[in-house]
């Protein structure tokens, strides 16, 4: 590992630079607006709405649509961590099952 653990864990989950920089300022602030987000990480407003989307998806991140603007908030870290815990059970079954236990050797 390099200097950035906490990047390096999140590229492994297959986020983005990009996604990495605006999930950080979320972590950092707790809670944002797309508009500030924007601003810490250096992306445009409207790609910030798009990262948002996927961080949402993995579950790292909570959308507040009815404050306004828009209001992204950080997960607390054990539900983020359930998240990418039960992606970490599905690449289990994935694997499992395409596992042929040294075959054909």
């Amino acid at each position: 590992m390099t200097g950035d653990p906490l990047r390096e864990h999140l590229t492994t989950f297959g986020l983005s630079a990009t996604e990495v920089d605006v999930y950080r300022a979320i972590l950092r602030t707790g809670a944002a607006t797309t508009g500030e987000l924007a601003e810490a990480a250096e992306v445009s407003q409207g790609y910030v709405y798009e990262v948002v989307g996927t961080l949402s998806e993995r579950g790292l991140v909570a959308i507040d649509e009815s404050t306004s603007p828009t209001t992204i908030r950080a997960r607390e870290p054990e539900e983020a961590i359930a998240g990418l815990g039960s992606r970490l059970d599905e690449l289990q079954s994935a694997i499992e099952s395409e596992y042929a236990g040294g075959a054909g050797r």
